[in-house]
């Protein structure tokens, strides 16, 4: 392949990728999420633990290769550089973001729903932390 069409399909793929993975997030945490905070554990733990499994399928193999390649555009585009540079970066960030952060409180939470002795004292997703 060319390096002007390499360049097209690195936009291409680079860009739609990422907005794929960011329209899974708002997706998830706009029209999912808020419904299963009203949901008993029970009930909302396994479905979310589902969504967040099936969540980590989809979106880590998108977010790595938009990561790639946006970082061959940052390397084959000298005058665009500090963009696809930043754009790879904040591809890439997702996923430290996600198990430094958010992992460790989402484990926390379907552990404690999983607890025999803690479950006539959660209330909702939400209201899980003090248990």
């Amino acid at each position: 392949m060319d390096a002007p069409t390499l360049v097209v399909a690195a936009k291409l793929t680079s860009i739609t990728l990422s907005l794929l993975t960011s329209g899974y997030g708002l997706f998830a945490s706009q029209n999912i999420l808020p419904r299963l905070l009203s949901e008993p554990p029970r009930v909302s733990t396994p479905l979310f633990a589902h969504i967040f499994r099936t969540g980590g399928i989809f979106v880590v193999p998108l977010s790595m290769t938009s990561t790639a390649a946006s970082a061959y555009l940052a390397y084959a585009l000298p005058l665009e550089r500090n963009a696809w540079g930043a754009a790879a970066l904040a591809a890439l960030a997702t996923m430290p973001w996600t198990g430094l952060v958010m992992l460790p409180g989402i484990r926390r939470l379907i552990e404690i729903v999983r607890m025999r002795g803690c479950k006539g004292r959660v209330k909702g997703v939400g209201s899980i932390w003090g248990c």
